[in-house]
């Protein structure tokens, strides 16, 4: 067994209260079974033998470095649980509802229905919710639950796999009405047989139990899959049209997607699918509490679309931070690495926009303000409609401004600004290389036959800026994958931004607001929209970025 972490109650009362129920034992199975996995290339972990305790993984790099894991999130189904024949052994600690939103919806009686004190803890289960108070008619809400294994109060024998959700009557309800505020996760005649009260007997007070269907899944279809969704099928919906909705649509996946749920395939409008969820998992050391720490107190308050979501945590026998999953890879898999089509200028702008305002938010509207200090576009993440969302908050990465960092990456310059103090300009620097990146599909550091010495990504861009016609000498650096399909203005300009921002000066370098502003600017000029917005823009670039505006305009031909 190894060390456990050093972490009490006491450092977890900065949480927000919202936090409780998102700490072990909801992931402890989780943990336990990644732990022994982080020596080896990620793969499905099903073994019992993992469940043994939570040992920790041979000495190697530092928690600063550890590239986040993802791996399918196996909360427990295939050792502890799975249904079998007509009952199940045990259940699982966590399954998700998916509850239909109706116009009479919100999301504090959702949360309140499940015994969930607080709304917010259903935010990081719903990334697409960018605005709590507007939610669209017939979305479906993610709700966490306990999936347990059951009796039936008629026949003990018989178990099933469900969660048991304490209801408070009132005079008149009937078990039907209470299906209905379920979204109609149970039914009337579920509900009656898991319950003591016969329908036509219901007390006018007292508490009856809603039992939501749930699955842990099944090792006999695949052992990858332990976290799943419970799906009611409405109107017009069947299995097909509800797995396209979470990214299932390839012959092989609906083939699983039939499996896990037999005699569903064709029906439409009613009856219950259960479809696999995915999540990542991040292991620290077990020593690096304080690191650990800094970033859990800072994401569990910190929610933006173009950030990637913590999810849960568990501090038991290890140290573990669980995401949502993201399944598309990072900016530079797609820039730099094989098996992916080649990224469109317009993808390449939307995921600068993205990631941009990422780091505004964190720069501009949390406080105390935080500075990300480790930007890269391996820690930029793209989902499967190549939005952007910045990740790796971690560990020692993130700090408030003011304080001196004794474990700075020196992966680039310009880490630290003129007192010897990290500040967002930190993050305006490494963005700014991501911008060359993005621009010339080229690492960081660039070493080839083509230069003898190694040099910075920084350096060359500079050296192709500063000669007389830069627009022409730029297209030597502009990556050839794009085949020519670019608007040579825009790729111009946002070269001119990254050299603003990756100016040796920090205080020459631009908020993140303002290049938020520039990056929106260019976006608008290359879809031809808001031209006379984007006119009154230009004279706002021009005073907040200085005297690197005008010579974008200068160079790059026409005003936007």
């Amino acid at each position: 067994m190894g060390v456990r972490p050093k972490i009490t109650e006491t450092d977890l009362q900065e949480l927000p209260p919202s936090w409780a129920h998102r700490q072990c034992p909801i992931f402890t199975t989780v943990a336990r079974q990644t732990a022994a996995s982080l020596s080896s290339p990620p793969v499905p972990l099903t073994a019992p033998a993992l469940l043994l305790g939570c040992s920790p993984a041979p000495h190697r790099r530092s928690a600063t470095t550890m590239p986040l894991l993802l791996i399918l999130l196996v909360a427990g189904a295939a050792s502890t649980a799975a249904a079998s024949g007509d009952g199940c052994r045990a259940g699982c600690p966590l399954a998700l509802a998916a509850y239909y939103f109706t116009a009479e919806s919100n999301l504090t009686f959702v949360a309140s229905l499940f015994n969930i004190p607080d709304y917010t803890a259903l935010l990081p289960y719903n990334p697409d919710i960018t605005d709590p108070n507007y939610i669209v008619t017939g979305a479906r809400v993610r709700v966490p639950f306990r999936c347990s294994c059951l009796a039936l109060p008629a026949d003990p024998a018989s178990t099933f796999l469900a969660g048991s959700i304490p209801y408070a009557l009132s005079r008149g309800e009937t078990y039907g009405g209470v299906a209905a505020e379920f979204a109609n996760l149970t039914t009337a005649a579920w509900m009656e047989a898991t319950n003591r009260y016969p329908a036509d007997k219901l007390p006018a007070s007292g508490t009856i139990n809603a039992t939501v269907n749930c699955s842990c899944g099944d090792k006999s279809v695949s052992p990858r899959y332990g976290l799943f969704l419970t799906y009611p099928l409405w109107d017009g919906e069947t299995l097909s049209s509800a797995a396209k909705q979470y990214g299932f649509s390839s012959p092989a996946q609906m083939d699983l997607l039939r499996r896990y749920n037999p005699g569903m395939d064709g029906v439409s409008g009613k009856g219950i699918v259960f479809i696999p969820v995915k999540a990542a998992i991040k292991k620290m050391d077990t020593e690096a509490t304080e690191e650990f720490l800094a970033e859990l107190k800072v994401l569990t308050h910190v929610h933006h679309l173009n950030l990637v979501r913590l999810i849960g945590y568990c501090v038991e026998s290890c140290l573990f931070l669980v995401y949502e999953f993201i399944d598309n890879g990072n900016l530079s898999q797609h820039l730099h690495g094989t098996g992916y089509e080649p990224l469109s200028w317009a993808s390449r702008a939307r995921i600068t926009l993205d990631s941009a305002r990422g780091l505004e938010y964190i720069h501009e509207h949390t406080v105390p303000v935080y500075v990300h200090r480790d930007i890269k576009s391996a820690n930029i993440l793209i989902d499967k409609d190549f939005r952007a969302k910045v990740a790796d908050f971690g560990l020692t990465k993130l700090a408030e401004i003011g304080t001196t960092s004794k474990s700075l990456p020196t992966r680039v310059d310009g880490m630290l600004d003129i007192y010897g103090e990290v500040s967002p300009k930190v993050d305006v620097y490494a963005f700014g290389i991501v911008l060359y990146e993005l621009i010339s599909a080229k690492e960081a550091i660039v070493g080839s036959a083509e230069y003898t010495d190694a040099k910075s990504l920084v350096y060359l861009f500079e050296e192709t800026l500063s000669v007389p016609d830069p627009k022409e000498a730029i297209q030597e650096l502009i990556d050839p994958c794009l085949g020519g399909d670019y608007p040579i203005d825009s790729v111009l300009k946002i070269a001119y931004l990254a050299k603003s921002c990756t100016h040796q000066e920090p205080t020459m370098r631009p908020t993140m607001r303002s290049v938020v502003v520039a990056l929106m600017a260019l976006s608008s000029k290359d879809n031809e929209l808001n031209r006379g917005l984007s006119q009154k823009t230009e004279i706002w670039l021009a005073w907040h970025l200085g005297d690197v505006w005008p010579s974008i305009v200068t160079h790059g031909g026409s005003c936007m």
